[in-house]
């Protein structure tokens, strides 16, 4: 179904509780009140679902000039003399009736206008009932928004803490993956194209892979089991050097009782201890005289 726009008019809404007027009272508004001649207008028609009766003017030049005059309220006489206020509003967006799906109850029509604002003008807010096939009279967690859409609504948003599904006639499919409209996220072209990509990648490696064990396999027995030349530990040799190296603190500890705690250091591989020089006593002849 194509989208119809309003243009060149205004609308002059009445409320949710407000009282339509009859035709007739609505030309004498017109007329009486606001100054507009028949001249300037194309087409006068009420909305009784909206609550507003809307006015078509011959061009757009012509409605600049009306609009300037107008204040966003005017007041509406009745036959019956009573008076209210009524707003005034151009009707340039596109009439829609929005359907949000699965919200609790306990969201406001309050707080689905504060969001629904952002998108256009909400003019009246609807809870919807189950079906009636379904026998069960209750309401459902449908909601409906009449409004005029002047920016694009997301087929989701989040109302309080509840994210609900978006439908009205007019919307566009928009894809989450590559932000392009036409299609969806399961649909979407450059998905397809990156897990064609993956599943190439893995073949190519169950190949490389598949390969290696072959040519893995193609070898010799001899070659698979050939040693390694790689030298042995010098464990036994080690143990001898350790023994001789911890021969002096035996005798240490034995002539010193004090030092049998201490341990002397380490001597280094080739190089010789040094010996303290022995002291001899003078040798003497055997008369006991120093010679």
């Amino acid at each position: 179904m194509e989208r119809t726009q309003k243009k060149n008019t205004i609308g002059f809404e009445f409320g949710r509780d407000g009282v339509m007027p009859t035709l007739k009272e609505a030309i004498s508004f017109l007329v009486n009140d606001l100054k507009i001649k028949d001249t300037e207008v194309h087409s006068v028609y009420l909305d009784l679902t909206d609550k507003t009766f809307f006015v078509k003017f011959i061009d757009e030049t012509t409605l600049k000039e009306v609009t300037l005059r107008l204040k966003e309220t005017e007041p509406f006489k009745y036959a019956n003399g009573k008076v209210v206020q009524v707003r005034v509003a151009a009707a340039d967006g596109f009439f829609r009736y929005v359907r949000l799906f699965n919200l609790p109850p306990e969201v406001t029509d309050s707080d689905i206008t504060k969001v629904m604002a952002k998108y256009g003008t909400v003019r009246q807010m609807i809870r919807e009932k189950l079906p009636l096939e379904l026998g069960f009279d209750a309401f459902s967690g449908t909601r409906g928004v009449h409004m005029e859409v002047k920016t694009e609504i997301p087929p989701s948003l989040f109302i309080g803490h509840y994210k609900c599904r978006i439908f009205y006639d007019g919307l566009r499919n928009r894809c989450f993956v590559c932000r392009q409209e036409g299609h969806v996220k399961a649909a979407c072209p450059s998905k397809a194209s990156a897990s064609r990509a993956t599943e190439l990648t893995i073949k190519f490696l169950s190949q490389h892979v598949q390969s290696l064990t072959l040519e893995c396999e193609r070898k010799s027995p001899e070659q698979q089991q050939q040693p390694t030349n790689q030298p042995a530990p010098a464990v036994a040799q080690s143990t001898t050097e350790t023994k001789g190296v911890y021969d002096d603190a035996t005798c240490i500890s034995q002539t010193n009782p004090r030092n049998r705690f201490k341990t002397p250091p380490l001597r280094k591989e080739g190089v010789r201890r040094r010996q303290a020089p022995v002291t001899r006593p003078p040798a003497t002849d055997d008369n006991g005289d120093d010679g």
